[in-house]
């Protein structure tokens, strides 16, 4: 139920994406579930096969991240949490994900369990700032214009009002967005 107004729970319960450490996403879902804070860990089943076995194993869809419904009065519990980095914030203001937005992030995951596979992540969105971070570009800042496979990009860099466009593994890059 919604306050009609904001679009805000009427509980003032809104869902948080929590960035975690790395693999201490399962810790983390379970330490706030004892807190009883609502968790939604969005995995995908997949089977692994060892030496001697074959055991479907859930991965997390987003690795580093849970989601937490709370008030944010709740804030200091939740991000007391061990293995809990932070809460994805606007500024300083925790910015909530809306409900809508996690009914298909369930239904991401579950599709993607029937169909036996992870999806391949995309680190950088067309239009995306980013800064190259080592190999022979390293410093330039420039711009994404096009995601080339899962291992590069192609990124337009601004130098005195012209573009150049150089391909660069993804590897290298990092958001220029604090």
């Amino acid at each position: 139920m919604t306050d009609g107004h904001t679009g805000a729970p009427a509980d003032g319960h809104e869902w948080y994406a929590c960035q975690t450490r790395a693999r201490s996403e399962t810790r983390v879902a379970a330490t706030l579930l004892q807190r009883n804070v609502p968790v939604f860990l969005p995995t995908v089943a997949l089977a692994r096969r060892w030496a001697d076995r074959t055991r479907i194993v859930a991965f997390p869809l987003f690795p580093g991240y849970v989601f937490a419904r709370f008030e944010l009065t709740q804030l200091h519990t939740v991000i007391s949490v061990q293995g809990l980095a932070t809460v994805v914030r606007f500024g300083r203001r925790p910015v909530p994900v809306r409900a809508e937005d996690i009914e298909n992030i369930r239904r991401v995951a579950a599709a993607f369990s029937v169909i036996g596979r992870k999806p391949d992540p995309q680190p950088f969105m067309k239009g995306e700032e980013v800064r190259v971070a080592g190999g022979p570009f390293e410093g330039v800042v420039g711009m994404v214009v096009e995601v080339r496979g899962n291992r590069r990009l192609l990124a337009g860099i601004r130098t005195i009002g012209l573009s150049v466009s150089i391909d660069v593994d993804i590897s290298v890059l990092e958001p220029t967005r604090s």
